[in-house]
């Protein structure tokens, strides 16, 4: 190496160290203000937060009074909110009236008593005369059954055309018996004696009706 590089190298590299002292103020400034801007950023945002936080707070704050206030308007008008005074012992002394009438007015009543149920009769179901006029001749004619007829059947006819056939007849019959039924309605023949078919002796026997009323039982 000849002696002109050889003496050359011991400028330069006392000419990096001299660059490099001169950056070295530079970098430290730099990061310096990013410090001093990122702790100003965290102030900053803390505010931020705490003012959020505080507005929550003072809106929860006005709900919440808000809804004591329309609690306290509900219970205004019944006249059941009634704070009552401390001082004289009064404890709201319209609210156990009010209830007291509540009361009275809520008082269950007593079963209410259903009305019978009614049906009336079919006057157009009669009977014609002849089925008592020309009643055939009973099967049995031996013993007491001697001369009788067969007995029509009455059942579900109206009452006023079955007593029209037993007096065209010239039979005897006793007083209607009354039956509460409503199925074949007011008026209607439900049963009788003796029954249909059966041996009746126009000379000895007598004839019961049992009439509908036309109400249930």
């Amino acid at each position: 190496m000849s002696p002109a590089a050889h003496g050359a190298a011991p400028g330069s590299r006392r000419a990096a160290r001299s660059g490099g002292s001169r950056a070295l103020p530079v970098v430290l400034g730099v990061l310096g203000v990013l410090l001093v801007g990122g702790l100003i950023a965290a102030f900053v945002m803390i505010g931020d937060t705490g003012e959020s936080s505080s507005g929550g707070t003072e809106a929860g704050q006005s709900t919440g009074g808000n809804g004591g206030e329309g609690t306290g308007a509900g219970t205004e008008p019944g006249g059941s909110g009634g704070s009552g005074d401390p001082a004289t012992g009064d404890t709201g002394g319209d609210a156990p009236a009010v209830g007291a009438d509540r009361g009275t007015d809520t008082e269950p009543n007593g079963p209410t008593e259903r009305e019978p149920r009614y049906k009336e009769g079919d006057e157009t179901r009669t009977i014609d005369t002849n089925e008592c006029v020309n009643a055939r001749e009973h099967w049995d004619q031996e013993g007491e059954n001697e001369g009788s007829v067969t007995m029509p059947d009455f059942y579900d006819k109206h009452f006023a055309s079955v007593k029209e056939c037993i007096q065209a007849a010239g039979w005897k019959y006793t007083d209607d018996e009354k039956v509460n039924e409503v199925l074949k309605g007011e008026g209607m023949v439900v049963n009788q004696s003796p029954k249909r078919h059966e041996a009746f002796n126009p000379e000895t026997d007598e004839i019961t009706l049992y009439i509908s009323t036309g109400y249930e039982n």
